[in-house]
């Protein structure tokens, strides 16, 4: 990728609301060869603890470093978009519950609110 491209690329994602089809160019121009996973997760799938804050979570990619970590790459929606700035803390435990109970090594995760796409965290 040239360099005006990949900053045309890095501005498009980070600079608009979350679009998920953005995300996934962006991370496959990253991880050249990440296996695409697309799976949803939503209700009971979600913990407990964070079901009053994420409505669903969609597993997108995973991705193994040369050194066999294995990365997953996830989008978050959480239920109301003040969640966001409010609940950093819960956010970096969903991570770490994922993490754990899924045996990753690494994530990389954007955060989003359907309420408002136009505020959101990577």
């Amino acid at each position: 990728m040239q360099h005006t491209d990949a900053v045309r690329l890095i501005r498009r994602t980070f600079e608009s609301a979350y679009d998920e089809t953005n995300l996934r160019t962006l991370i496959a121009e990253l991880f050249h060869k990440a296996e695409n996973k697309d799976k949803f997760y939503s209700g009971a799938y979600i913990p407990t603890a964070y079901r009053d804050h994420i409505s669903s979570y969609k597993y997108i990619c995973k991705y193994i470093t040369p050194n066999n970590d294995e990365l997953a790459v996830l989008a978050v929606n959480c239920t109301k978009a003040k969640t966001l700035e409010s609940a950093r803390t819960l956010q970096r435990n969903f991570v770490a519950n994922y993490m754990k109970e899924h045996n990753k090594d690494a994530c990389l995760v954007a955060f989003y609110s359907d309420e408002d796409r136009t505020h959101w965290r990577f």
